[in-house]
């Protein structure tokens, strides 16, 4: 996992599994945990649970230079989600459409193997 932060081009699989590795942390915490709001500053440090794996996977997408909206589009969406949920961590509605993004990315990354 050490490559998706420091390399602007780590492998697609692996920028996958990292962000499903995050999002089922996120999804096995408590509800009181995953969207516990350090704060209302827009450009606060990430402290609660939440804020720390949203943060996470921004960063990791935002690293790479093959995440846009023209190369790949569900990648920039869920990128976008996450930069919504480092402002808004207490909105249970982008949290689902963040875990519905990264499941659907997971089908469509396993089909692309057959």
């Amino acid at each position: 996992m050490l490559t998706i932060v420091v390399s602007g081009r780590a492998p697609r699989k692996s920028l996958v599994e990292y962000i499903q590795l995050l999002c089922a942390k996120a999804q096995k915490l408590n509800r009181a945990e995953l969207l516990r709001k350090s704060g209302d500053g827009q450009f606060r440090t990430a402290v609660s649970p939440g804020e720390k794996l949203a943060a996470s996977i921004q960063d990791a997408l935002l690293r790479q230079d093959y995440v846009n909206s023209k190369d790949n589009p569900d990648l920039a969406y869920i990128e976008s989600l996450t930069t919504e949920l480092t402002d808004q961590t207490d909105n249970i509605k982008l949290w689902s459409e963040l875990f519905k993004k990264v499941d659907e990315l997971t089908k469509i990354d396993q089909t692309k193997k057959t």
